[in-house]
């Protein structure tokens, strides 16, 4: 625009003295001013914004400004500061951020960290102005944990950063929204940082930063695994061999012998008195002799 309004103002000074020339030139200057004009409309029209973004993602029909979202939603949806998917989380009006700003949560990691999509979330002529991120880390450091302070993951540094945006809380689609399902299903496949341009591929090096972010986000959302603890050694103590125990001496029983019978021989009886010649009668006297024989006679 400048260099066409440089040229005109030249040309006006030489076409003051031929009007001929000036025709010719000032059918070329507002063809210059009209394809100019052309060209940022169609560079507006390709740069997508938050709030229609965030409008065909959740499903939460609200129109108007980013930050008029909180008071909008009232008698129309639930608001509320837990994070939930498919919620939105509408950003106040911060510094730069004259209008707020809305963002769809995707996931939710922890009461303190979700991942969210949203677009035309970057400086003013800034890389990735008009353009859509998905899978964002977004952390909550207010002190009641309410959600009203957040920082946002930074694709350029990666990480966190230490700006801080005020936001309001969440805003929650009706139950039973299909958009609903469709975010359920996105976040059941693995966790991805994409940047998508409406006109152009992404550049190799973004690609390459947002792949890292994305596996790093990834391993933080995956639950450490837990550790097995070591085996604790056993000890075992030696047990001292027991002596077996020493023969029991064999002790030979001999069984006493049964005691004699005792035979009680009774007394010899008395000698008989000696027979004398003159004792014996003519009977006994004969039955000796046929005895002992008559030798005395």
């Amino acid at each position: 625009m400048a260099f066409v309004t440089a040229k005109l103002q030249d040309c006006t000074y030489r076409c003051s003295q031929t009007g001929r020339v000036w025709v010719q030139v000032s059918r070329l200057g507002i063809a210059s001013l009209v394809f100019a004009a052309v060209v940022a409309i169609s560079a507006q029209a390709g740069a997508l914004q938050c709030v229609p973004f965030a409008r065909e993602v959740s499903g939460i029909s609200i129109r108007g400004d980013a930050w008029t979202w909180w008071s909008a939603a009232v008698g129309q949806y639930d608001r509320g500061q837990a994070p939930r998917i498919g919620a939105v989380v509408v950003f106040k009006k911060h510094g730069a951020m004259r209008y707020g700003h809305v963002a769809v949560v995707t996931r939710v990691i922890n009461n303190r960290e979700v991942l969210v999509d949203h677009a035309n979330w970057a400086p003013h002529r800034g890389r990735g102005r008009g353009q859509i991120a998905k899978m964002v880390a977004v952390t909550d450091i207010s002190p009641r944990n309410d959600w009203t302070e957040v920082r946002v993951w930074n694709l350029a540094t990666r990480d966190y950063g230490t700006r801080v945006y005020p936001t309001y809380g969440f805003v929650y689609p009706k139950s039973g929204d299909a958009r609903l399902q469709e975010a359920a299903l996105r976040i059941e496949t693995p966790s991805r940082m994409v940047v998508a341009r409406p006109q152009h591929p992404p550049a190799p090096q973004l690609a390459t930063v947002d792949l890292q972010i994305a596996k790093a986000l990834a391993a933080a959302a995956v639950p450490a695994p837990t550790p097995v603890p070591a085996p604790v050694p056993v000890t075992v103590q030696a047990v001292a061999p027991v002596p077996a125990p020493a023969p029991a001496p064999v002790v030979a029983v001999v069984a006493a012998p049964a005691p004699l019978p005792v035979v009680v021989q009774p007394p010899p009886p008395p000698p008989a008195a000696p027979v004398t010649l003159a004792s014996l009668s003519a009977e006994e006297d004969l039955a000796l002799a046929r005895r002992f024989g008559a030798g005395r006679y």
